[in-house]
């Protein structure tokens, strides 16, 4: 009886922890054109034919121009780019921005 009960406990908690890593947060893209980056607020404005975000960009996002890392400093209003971004119930974070290279946006 105790060994049964034993097992069913621990069959609880593997699910209850099983179930926390489940809820993680899903990442989104979106290529587009920056319509306004503002350094003071850490924000950026991407539009796209999917539509437009504004996120929140934090010491975790990160910045790629030609494959090399960069800052936000080095972007500008229509660099046409691809964000990943996250959005829940903190609000729409950037994970990261990235320049498509003119060369690549003709391929």
């Amino acid at each position: 009886m105790k060994k049964s009960l034993s097992i069913i406990l621990i069959l609880f908690f593997l699910s209850i922890t099983l179930l926390s890593f489940s809820e993680e947060v899903k990442v989104h893209q979106l290529t587009g054109t920056i319509q306004s980056i503002d350094l003071k607020e850490k924000k950026v404005d991407v539009k796209g034919l999917r539509g437009e975000i504004i996120c929140e960009l934090t010491d975790a996002t990160k910045i790629r121009i030609s494959g090399e890392s960069a800052s936000v400093t080095d972007l500008k209003k229509g660099d046409k780019v691809v964000c990943k971004y996250t959005d829940d119930d903190s609000g729409i974070k950037c994970k990261s921005i990235t320049l498509i290279d003119k060369k690549e946006a003709k391929n």
